[in-house]
């Protein structure tokens, strides 16, 4: 591979080949991205960490080849960021999932730009949701009458304790 076919902000998913002994010194997740350091060359840098350079690995383009294997997962230009409960509603190839702050250990959902919400996916979502409300109704129907039932019982104790006791 030559650089020519690489482009800032492609994230690709990265395989280390063997046993290596820096994935003992830093926590990695898979994911690099392409960035220009400050001479203005493109490198790979650990996504998790700190796309700025500052932490983290980097990796030349010959370092990448020779380290692992690189597989294209996305362009950080061509997608943009999603609601989490709203990324389910789109299909699975849409949704890109990326870990871009050590700090907080965040994790950001993102989706192709124009990507459409799928219907299918919609209407399974909501039904299954509607089921499960029903479900949770019921329950609370359930627990209400038993409460109503426990109270009516201990009312009439009540009543007859006073008739009793005149």
């Amino acid at each position: 591979m030559s650089m020519s076919v690489f482009e800032v902000n492609d994230v690709f998913k990265f395989d280390f080949y063997g046993d290596v002994p820096l994935m003992r010194t830093w926590t990695f997740e898979g994911l690099l991205i392409v960035c220009r350091d400050n001479n203005g060359n493109l490198v790979f840098r650990d996504m998790y960490y700190n796309i700025s350079g500052k932490n983290g690995a980097s990796f030349s383009e010959s370092e990448a080849i020779a380290k692992g294997s690189l597989d294209f997962y996305c362009n950080m230009d061509n997608i943009e960021l999603v609601v989490s409960d709203e990324a389910a509603l789109y299909d699975d190839e849409d949704i890109f999932i990326l870990h871009t702050y050590h700090r907080h250990g965040e994790v950001h959902r993102y989706k192709r730009k124009g990507a459409e919400k799928n219907k299918e996916k919609m209407l399974a979502i909501y039904s299954d949701r509607i089921v499960e409300i029903k479900n949770q109704i019921n329950r609370l129907s359930d627990d209400l009458k038993c409460y109503e039932n426990k109270k009516a019982s201990i009312e009439r104790d009540i009543i007859i304790d006073k008739e009793f006791n005149k």
